[in-house]
């Protein structure tokens, strides 16, 4: 196993980047983590990314032999931990990959060259933290834990799985460790605090740190092919079909405003989009339109044929702490007015007046918000298309979210 660094400097501060989903895109370099430590490496940290290469929602091809593969990609260290292929998320080979990937954790410190000056571990899954907290300690070097979805609470109040689950009292046992042992936190969930505060009683170092997007400029992007009849209201939706989508209250909607000039266009696919395209035929629902799929990159010119933008949520106590969606950062970037069925906290489109926000799982009040988007002046619909922009350059572009990366580093290798 040869060992992997990527710079002779020895003064340059030394990150791992942990997280077993970092690759979740079929382009590694569209995800989260990837955009982070490009980001850090213009800042003249060194960063090695660490994830499964497999899941149920990609592969990486060509792994070396062993149970690491490294590569190198704009500057960053790729380490690839080998696990169990699977196509379905309920799959027993993905819990089993959890405690793989964990374990195999542990040959990071054979494999890279560089003790880190900061191990970041952000979930899912939660029983990697074991084997990253085990490399903190070894290696003495202060571990951050981001957190981007709270288990084992989604289980509970989402999926409905009893608190005295087996699987559940492991996981809150892991997850209050992990309360008490990290040196700092992220989130990409405004309100994480409270549900921190809630389980272990210390102080805490925290910061908001929110999915992100690229900048682009919306006059160079390509002319998406997509034609409706003259004068018809654009109501669209781009990303996962599941049940946290509350898909169902849109197409609701629709049905309800049949008759009027609005169409409704929906890009992705999911568990639910079957039972959704059964609905609409069902109803012959002929204002809405499923494209499937797209490319990602294909998302930004997609929005702007939208004249709103839909983002719904289940009504669930859940989202009291936050939400942190990849559709709010490119819908508030599109520059177009978001309609946000949400009855949670921390709702970023009234924070920043982006759009009109109603509440969760409620398609009449949805359909009035439609109507009152659709009949008001276009100026005040730009007005909250532009707010919308505003806030996503100041809070939301990958580069302005690596700059707060890059401040609570420095606050913690400074101690």
């Amino acid at each position: 196993m040869r060992r992997l660094s990527v710079s002779d400097d020895q003064n340059k501060k030394v990150i791992w980047i942990i997280n077993q989903y970092a690759g979740a895109f079929s382009d590694v370099a569209a995800g989260r983590h990837f955009n982070f430590a490009r980001g850090l490496v213009s800042l003249g940290y060194e960063v090695f990314l660490v994830m499964a290469a497999r899941s149920h929602l990609f592969e990486i091809s060509d792994l070396g032999p062993g149970r690491l593969t490294c590569d190198v990609r704009d500057g960053i260290n790729l380490v690839y931990v080998d696990v169990p292929a699977y196509s379905r998320s309920s799959s027993v080979k993905r819990v089993l990959g959890w405690f793989l990937f964990s374990r195999r954790l542990s040959r990071l410190e054979a494999l890279l060259e560089k003790k880190p000056d900061v191990i970041y571990y952000s979930s899912l899954s939660l029983v990697g933290y074991l084997g990253a907290e085990k490399l903190s300690r070894k290696l003495d070097a202060p571990i951050i834990f981001e957190v981007r979805d709270i288990w084992p609470l989604t289980l509970v109040e989402l999926g409905g799985v009893s608190r005295w689950h087996p699987l559940v009292i492991f996981l809150q046992w892991i997850e209050d460790a992990a309360y008490k042992k990290s040196t700092y936190f992220f989130s990409n969930l405004e309100n994480l605090p409270e549900h921190i505060g809630s389980r272990v009683k210390r102080s805490i170092n925290f910061e908001w740190i929110p999915n992100g997007v690229n900048q682009y400029d919306s006059t160079m992007l390509p002319d998406y092919d997509l034609q409706f009849p003259d004068g018809h209201f654009v109501v669209g939706y781009t990303g996962s079909i599941g049940t946290a989508n509350s898909m169902i209250t849109l197409i609701e909607s629709a049905k309800e405003l049949q008759g009027e000039k609005i169409s409704f266009v929906i890009a992705g696919d999911g568990e639910q989009l079957a039972s959704l395209r059964g609905y609409v035929e069902e109803n012959n629902l002929l204002n809405v339109h499923f494209l499937g799929r797209i490319p990602k990159t294909d998302v930004p010119a997609l929005l702007q044929k939208f004249d709103a933008c839909y983002i719904g949520w289940g009504n669930n106590p859940l989202y009291r702490f936050g939400i942190g969606a990849n559709k709010i950062p490119e819908y508030l970037y599109s520059g177009k007015p978001i309609l946000h069925s949400y009855s949670g906290g921390a709702d970023p489109v009234s924070k920043y007046q982006a759009g009109i926000t109603i509440p969760a799982e409620d398609s009449k009040s949805l359909s009035q918000a439609i109507l009152a988007l659709k009949d008001m002046p276009e100026s005040e619909r730009a007005k909250m298309g532009a707010n919308g922009r505003s806030a996503a350059e100041q809070h939301y572009l990958f580069s302005a979210i690596t700059k707060k990366i890059d401040s609570a580093l420095r606050e913690v290798i400074n101690g």
